[in-house]
């Protein structure tokens, strides 16, 4: 999709194409998530045939057709005559917002239950067929394999949560190593990978997701100086929520001024002296909230 890219990336730059308007700053026309391709601009129908003739010429080139019928256009803010004039010049149907991805629809507000239920039913079929697979193969090896391992075998295959036994996480979550089955808990799992999102944001990884965290959440501020507001993201505000936990794992080497925060980050024998300094102390030292520290 390289190919792609940068035909919109060059056709972007006509007059009349308009970029959506939390990626003009980044200049994104679209995005790449497995096998799937976001577009992502303004909805006039100047830009719309920009579009279409990018796909075009796109399909000239690679002989790669889009599949019309496996497409949909999401639009607000326009009226419905608008909206049926942006779909006949892609020649795409209309879809109802929100977006939805693997059947979970793409929001900003925590996700209930309701909202999952889709992933979570496909996912529940799978493991009813997994336990199926397992007692048919039960069967044929229970004729093959020794005595021993019989009762082994057909306690795993009572372990599972198909069956109506309760498990207990302290005995599944170790290591195999360990005597358990390595099988890691959510909760815990999903700290860990957000505590990967703040590691990244810290060290300033390159990635389209930093970048666009940086122009439009981050604005030049340390992160752990950044705090919880009502109309941020649910997941945004988690991540702040957690990096307080997070930060007292992260130490700061003071050198040439570029990244060490004088008041938030750990590179204090003291610690963090944004915690050590509070109130009318901290305003008495009149040193601003976002000034690096380094040494000569």
């Amino acid at each position: 999709m390289d190919v792609f890219n940068e035909l919109m990336s060059y056709n972007s730059r006509h007059a009349d194409f308009v970029f959506h308007l939390k990626f003009k700053s980044l200049g994104i026309t679209n995005i790449c998530f497995a096998d799937d391709l976001f577009i992502v601009c303004g909805a006039t129908i100047k830009t719309m045939q920009i579009v279409n003739a990018s796909l075009k010429e796109f399909e000239v080139m690679s002989s790669l057709k889009p599949n019309l019928d496996k497409n949909t256009v999401y639009v607000a803010g326009i009226g419905d005559s608008e909206t049926l004039k942006l779909s006949r010049i892609l020649g795409i149907s209309m879809g109802n917002l929100p977006l939805r991805y693997l059947g979970i629809p793409l929001i900003t507000k925590q996700l209930s239950y309701a909202d999952c239920r889709p992933l979570i039913d496909g996912i529940r079929g799978k493991i009813e067929v997994w336990g199926m697979l397992i007692s048919v193969m039960l069967e044929d090896w229970c004729l093959l394999i020794l005595s021993f391992l019989e009762n082994r075998i057909v306690g795993v295959c009572n372990a599972p949560s198909w069956h109506t036994g309760l498990v207990s996480w302290s005995n599944v979550n170790p290591s195999r190593k360990e005597v358990g089955l390595g099988i890691k808990g959510l909760r815990s799992w999903n700290k860990t990978c957000m505590a990967l999102h703040m590691w990244d944001i810290y060290s300033l990884k390159e990635s389209l997701w930093l970048k666009w965290i940086l122009t439009y959440k981050h604005k030049g501020r340390c992160f752990w100086s950044l705090t919880q507001r009502s109309i941020d993201s649910w997941s945004w505000r988690q991540l702040i929520k957690y990096s307080k936990d997070v930060r007292r794992f992260v130490c700061s080497s003071v050198g040439n001024e570029r990244s060490t925060n004088f008041w938030h980050d750990d590179w204090h024998k003291r610690g963090v002296l944004a915690e050590l300094f509070t109130g009318k102390a901290k305003k008495k030292l009149r040193i601003p909230e976002e000034v690096n520290v380094w040494l000569k």
